[in-house]
């Protein structure tokens, strides 16, 4: 739910909607969650290497939509608007 969002405060609004969705959890998701975002959420790993990563299903899924909407030689404008959906 929140693990895609690009900007921190849309991740940051959403995150509060996860946490009054899901009160009972509030504690651990905070604790455990919120407070390691840098390190899986999109919002903050976007710019940055992440050496620690543990899973590569995002990137193989981004190469995929790379190289479906190359096969047809778009223009930078336009594979930039397939990766953003």
């Amino acid at each position: 739910m929140c693990q895609n969002i690009l900007s921190p405060v849309d991740f940051d609004s959403q995150w509060n909607n996860l946490i009054v969705t899901y009160s009972k959890a509030a504690n651990y998701l905070n604790s455990e969650l919120y407070s390691s975002k840098e390190r899986w959420a999109k919002a903050y790993t976007t710019k940055f290497f992440m050496a620690g990563i543990s899973s590569t299903s995002q990137v193989e899924g981004e190469n995929s939509v790379i190289k479906n909407t190359l096969h047809g030689l778009p223009s930078l404008c336009e594979l930039v608007i397939v990766l953003d959906h």
